[in-house]
Formats: structure tokens, C-alpha cells, sequence
């Protein structure tokens, strides 16, 4: 941290300054700065000075604050697919991924990367038309069907049998 001295071109005193309601960009995203992270900044134009040393700090510290962002973001989305009964599998077949990467994720064995993170955002919208949109579009033969609950019985419409373990029907008792 700088000590404190005058700004050059507006002649506000450049302190380090640590508080709320501060927000900064961290690789794809405004995010809001931890309150008690001083960083020197101008008391007149709000200009901030970061030597390397604060740089890295900083980048440490935001870096932890962009990865928690992430993964509320991603499992925000996760609930949405799932509430949409689409399955895992589908997904990572519609975005290139491969199998299990999106489970790696859940379990926080690996950082989403934010390309993914808005890529689950929008399947998130419309979780089971965007997934089909993505597989037809990159000629996938196989499209996610509706799913539907078990069949309505019709009047007068008899029970099967239950089958036994190898398969074929038992005998009701």
C-alpha cells in the first residue's frame, strides 16, 4: 500500500481508502469490492493508485470474490436444468463437454470457466427447447422428448402382473 500523496493533475490527497458500495470489473464482471479492501484512491476525483504489489493483492482477493460469484451463478443454472428434468448427460452432449465435466463442477473439482457460466444461463431460460436448439443445431441425432408421467388407465383396463426377477409374469396370489 502507497503512502499518502498528493494527486498529481487534481491535487486530492490519495489515501488508502476501504469501504461499502464500491464495485470493480474482474475479468468478465462488475463485482462488488470487499468492504474492508483499502485500496489508495484520490478523496477529490476517486482515481485509484495501485502499485504491483496492491495489484496482486487485489487480484488475489477479487479472484476469490469472482469464484464464489461463479459457482452461484452455475448452481443457480444447475437448478433450473434439473427443475426442467433435463439431464446432465444431455447438456454436456449439446455444449461439447465431456461426460462427467459438469458433475467435476458441481463437486467444485474444477472452476467454471465464465464462457460456461453464461452458456448455462441461457439453457437455464428455456432448459429442454434450448438443449434440442443446441443438439440440432450441431447435427446431433437424438432429440430430448417431453417427459411425460405414466399412462392414464382406461376404464375397465386391468392391472399387469408383476414380472418376477428373470423377467416373466408370476402368478397373482
Amino acid at each position: 500500500m502507497t503512502a499518502t500523496f498528493r494527486h498529481p493533475e487534481c491535487g486530492g490527497t490519495v489515501r488508502p481508502f476501504a469501504g461499502p458500495g464500491r464495485r470493480q470489473r474482474h475479468r468478465y464482471i462488475w463485482l462488488p469490492v470487499p468492504s474492508d479492501l483499502a485500496i489508495s484512491t484520490c478523496s477529490n476525483c476517486g482515481e485509484e493508485f495501485i502499485d504491483p504489489a496492491d495489484a496482486q493483492r487485489i487480484d488475489n482477493i477479487m479472484g476469490d470474490v469472482y469464484r464464489s460469484e461463479m459457482k452461484g451463478r452455475i448452481a443457480a443454472a444447475f437448478s433450473a436444468i434439473a427443475a426442467a428434468k433435463v439431464e446432465q448427460s444431455a447438456v454436456e452432449v449439446a455444449l461439447g463437454l465431456s461426460t462427467g465435466y459438469l458433475s467435476k463442477v458441481k463437486q467444485g473439482a474444477r472452476d467454471p470457466s465464465a464462457d460456461l457460466v453464461s452458456q448455462l444461463a441461457l439453457l437455464a431460460k428455456d432448459p429442454r427447447k434450448r438443449v434440442n436448439e443446441l443438439l440440432k443445431y450441431w447435427g446431433a441425432p437424438v432429440e430430448l422428448k417431453a417427459k411425460r408421467g405414466p399412462k392414464p388407465k382406461r376404464a375397465g383396463q386391468k392391472t399387469p402382473a408383476p414380472r418376477s426377477a428373470h423377467g416373466g409374469r408370476r402368478a397373482r396370489s
